[in-house]
Formats: C-alpha cells, sequence, structure tokens
C-alpha cells in the first residue's frame, strides 16, 4: 500500500514501512540549527575567556545569556540525536505505540509511531486526503 505525505510518500508492504523523502526540509532545518548553535558556540567560548581572563562580572553576564541563547539548540540537537529515529525503514515489530494528532491549523494530521527503542518517527498528512486514517488501519491489524 502507497500513503501519500505532505513531503513524501509512505509503502507498507505488511512488514516494513519504508518512507521517501521528496523534499529535504528536514535536512535544511537540521543544518540551520546546528549552524546557529555552533555559531553560538563559538561566541560562547570567546566570552567565556574574555570573562577568565579579566574577571569582570558583566562579561559573566554576557557569557549566562549566550549560554540561555544555546539552550533551544541543545534541546534540538538532543531530539534529533538520540530521541528520532533515523531510519527510512521501519519493521512494524518494532513499534510499539501509534499516536495521531491535529495540527493546530487543522490542515494536517500527525502520526507518532513509537518505538520499542524509545524513538519515534512522524508523518505529516494532509487532512483533507484522509490518508492518515488509512495508514493508521493498515498498521494496527499488524501490530
Amino acid at each position: 500500500m502507497e500513503f501519500v505525505t505532505t513531503d513524501g510518500k509512505i509503502t507498507f508492504d505488511g512488514q516494513y514501512i519504508r518512507q521517501e523523502r521528496l523534499t529535504n526540509a528536514h535536512q535544511k532545518v537540521l543544518y540551520l540549527n546546528v549552524f546557529l548553535f555552533l555559531f553560538l558556540f563559538k561566541f560562547l567560548t570567546e566570552k567565556l575567556d574574555i570573562a577568565l581572563s579579566t574577571g569582570k562580572t558583566i562579561k559573566w553576564v554576557i557569557a549566562g545569556v549566550y549560554s540561555i541563547m544555546m539552550f533551544p539548540y541543545l534541546t534540538i540537537a538532543f531530539d534529533y540525536l538520540f530521541k528520532r529515529t533515523w531510519q527510512s525503514k521501519i519493521d512494524i515489530k518494532d513499534i510499539s505505540n501509534i499516536e495521531s494528532a491535529q495540527s493546530e491549523e487543522g490542515l494536517e494530521t500527525v502520526v507518532t509511531l513509537k518505538l520499542k527503542s524509545k524513538r519515534y518517527q512522524t508523518y505529516h498528512f494532509r487532512t483533507l486526503e484522509k490518508q492518515a486514517e488509512g495508514f493508521i488501519e493498515a498498521i494496527k491489524p499488524t501490530n
């Protein structure tokens, strides 16, 4: 069976779920976040060197502000590296839970597959095409 997502298509052959992405939007977001993290990290190390050499309180405050600015990028990196699965082929036996939710606008349905390894994979379907319901129904009997 084949299902259409917002950024590609998913094929399900009864045992494996294979995703073929037609866009590289996820890679762009990852590269942008890595670039911003490294940019802020460079400035943080420079500010820490200045704070260590001068010992002024204001320099430590500036270094703390840069540390706070880096925190969202650390959480994004943690999510990409340790929580999401990078596989484009998922064995149906590895799925422990299936969750479905509407986006805030109601235009997309997000299906999250939680794996037994505590990682997850999300698929974004257009709500009007009703592909998400068919995808969930195809997976549930085998899971």
